[in-house]
């Protein structure tokens, strides 16, 4: 699967119950990779997308993905009353083991007692899972962002200072959103 950085972040659909595009799927298993590598997390597509750019897109932005990644993991762990040898805790134990951890895969495999078959597919299981974690959290982030307010400046008068005609087109008219 070929993984490419410089791709627009912005043009993936969003929506209540969209699900996470494959590139989303992608770009958060290369980040699970690369997990404990902040430098190589502050250029990162997800960086860029999932971290508010009042935090900025340097170290603070890779350590903030970092804790949002953990984060996500936790809220897959599955509750005292789930059986722990159900797929729920299988899933939560791979991206537990394998990258809060950082076991190597075949360490996870034989802590689990799975297959490498096995362990690849719930593995493909468990980055699904924590992409749809970590892509409903940025729709509800992009729902929750003010929308711009668009007010249309009056075309005449244009000897006049911005300001003065900013401030007639605001008490003149209803502004436009966008």
């Amino acid at each position: 699967m070929s993984y490419e950085r410089n791709v627009p972040v912005n043009h993936w659909p969003e929506g209540p119950d969209a699900a996470p595009p494959e590139q989303f799927v992608s770009q958060v298993k290369d980040a699970l990779d690369n997990l404990y590598d902040p430098v190589y997390l502050q250029g990162h597509p997800l960086t860029l997308l999932l971290v508010p750019p009042t935090i900025g897109h340097d170290l603070k932005g890779a350590r903030l993905l970092h804790q949002q990644i953990l984060t996500a993991i936790e809220q897959l762990r599955p509750g005292d009353k789930v059986s722990r040898i159900e797929r729920l805790w299988r899933t939560y134990r791979i991206l537990q083991l394998r990258y809060v951890e950082a076991l190597s895969f075949r360490e996870v495999m034989s802590q689990l007692g799975l297959s490498q078959t096995h362990y690849h597919r719930e593995q493909r299981r468990a980055v699904a899972a924590l992409s749809s974690v970590l892509w409903e959290e940025h729709v509800a982030a992009v729902a929750a962002r003010p929308r711009a307010i668009s007010i249309p400046l009056p075309r005449g008068d244009l000897g006049k200072p911005l300001g003065l005609r900013i401030l007639q087109a605001a008490t003149s008219g209803t502004p436009t959103y966008e």
